[in-house]
């Protein structure tokens, strides 16, 4: 998967190297298709201690990050282009953050469709991979570290003509957000404007709404 591959060696701000490709996590992530387009996954902590968990940018993340890779016919990559995050290591905000206690799960539920161009139809293969940083305590607001997962991999017979829909949904709904207040006047206005488009061609959104075109 792109994720290891990518980031094989990760050094975090705080100086710790944590080695994905080598390091035994206690996580384990499994998914499975609930519709036509959309997955559940699930984490399980099968670990001796509990978890704080990096919920942004991760697939516990409700806002529309890569959270799967997915193969089409011919084995051929379907691209994303949903958010990327850049995310601190530092400080972040308590609900950044989700414990998971030894032992349990938790479930989340996407539609890979909104970030995924599947309105050719057919049938998909998908997968997860990736690492999830953790803080050191449960008071901490720091990373500490991450530990990598890869999930089973699943078969999606998918309608185009839905997919389609859910894919045009989300857009229009972020174009909303992107847009600059009609209020924003001048040298603001041309401010917000740049950093917005800025942030559109990379494909990148800070977490907390930074692509509301608020004017400041």
């Amino acid at each position: 998967m792109h994720f290891l591959a990518l980031a094989s060696l990760i050094s975090l701000a705080s100086g710790v190297a944590v080695d994905l490709a080598q390091r035994p996590s206690p996580l384990s992530v499994a998914i499975e298709v609930v519709g036509n387009s959309e997955i559940k996954a699930t984490v399980t902590n099968s670990g001796d201690s509990d978890l704080k968990l990096l919920k942004t940018g991760s697939i516990l993340d409700s806002q529309a990050v890569e959270k799967t890779e997915i193969m089409g016919s011919g084995s051929s990559k379907i691209p994303f282009d949903g958010l990327r995050l850049t995310i601190a290591t530092h400080n972040l905000p308590a609900d950044a953050f989700v414990t998971l206690k030894s032992g349990a799960s938790l479930s989340t539920n996407f539609d890979v469709a909104a970030v995924h161009d599947l309105s050719a139809g057919g049938s998909f293969s998908i997968t997860s991979a990736g690492f999830f940083s953790y803080a050191s305590s449960p008071e901490s607001l720091d990373i500490a570290g991450a530990l990598p997962f890869t999930s089973n991999t699943v078969t999606a017979s998918v309608d185009g003509a839905a997919a389609a829909i859910v894919r045009r949904n989300f857009h229009e709904n972020l174009a909303k957000r992107t847009a600059v207040q009609s209020d924003c006047t001048g040298t603001r206005r041309t401010a917000t404007t740049n950093a917005r488009a800025a942030l559109i061609r990379r494909g990148m959104e800070r977490p907390r709404g930074a692509l509301t075109g608020r004017c400041r």
